[in-house]
């Protein structure tokens, strides 16, 4: 039986990584490649380590070397509270934003200053990543891309968080819509900060609105990879 929850355990190290796999590629496509490495970085330890404690366990059962199971199940352990404290971490600085739905548009609007403040820190505070971010963005497709005709569909569009923040004008502003991304100037500019910001060269790239967009794509991918680790911690407290 032993032998069999080893075989199992080890055999978890194969989605985790693949989860990280999956998470770097989708950081990478949307601008998040600051992100890229630790995601690698930390799947591929945590795999690398489960996989040994496992394989480590199988010999002991094996050969009957019971101290190494003893060791095998202390490691396990330590493994298990590793993981518990980064996903509770990940829980208490991406528990807070999630934007707010307006009526008349069927994405939500997001506010900078709704998300946790380490989360804020580390996209515009000293050594940031914001400035390689707005560039990816400006450079990308997530802008440049819609064949709407009118401003209803724009607001009725299934916006991205991203497209949300750093593409559409702040709604409410009263920008009146030109056709792809050509907007014509508010008509209550100072309805909220972003009005001033917005231009139709630079779009809302300077806006918070952006920011937040930004963080809540950052949310929804750390609170994917919260989820497969309290899935994975369930499996080995099981064994």
């Amino acid at each position: 039986m032993l032998l069999g929850l080893n075989a199992f355990s080890a055999g978890l190290a194969i989605p985790v990584l693949g989860v990280s796999i999956s998470l770097a590629s989708a950081f990478k496509r949307e601008c998040l490649a600051f992100l890229l490495t630790p995601a690698v970085t930390i799947g591929f330890l945590f795999s690398l380590l489960l996989l040994g404690i496992s394989l480590a366990g199988f010999a002991g059962v094996w050969w009957n070397r019971f101290g190494i199971v003893k060791i095998h199940f202390f490691l396990t352990a330590v493994l298990v509270v590793m993981l518990l404290c980064f996903t509770l971490f990940g829980f208490a600085v991406t528990y807070r934003g999630g934007g707010k739905k307006l009526p008349g548009i069927a994405f939500r609007r997001y506010r900078f200053t709704d998300y946790s403040k380490w989360l804020q820190r580390k996209l515009v505070g000293n050594g940031s990543h914001w400035q390689d971010i707005r560039s990816c963005v400006a450079k990308g497709s997530f802008c440049h891309n819609w064949n709407l005709g009118s401003a209803e569909e724009v607001y009725s569009a299934k916006l991205s968080s991203t497209q949300s923040g750093c593409c559409a004008p702040p709604f409410p502003c009263g920008f009146a819509y030109q056709g792809g991304t050509n907007w014509r100037l508010p008509s209550t500019p100072d309805a909220d900060a972003d009005c001033s910001v917005w231009n139709a060269n630079e779009l809302c790239l300077d806006c918070d609105s952006c920011k937040a967009g930004i963080l809540q794509n950052v949310k929804s991918k750390w609170y994917k990879a919260s989820v497969v680790n309290i899935v994975v911690i369930a499996a080995l407290l099981a064994i």
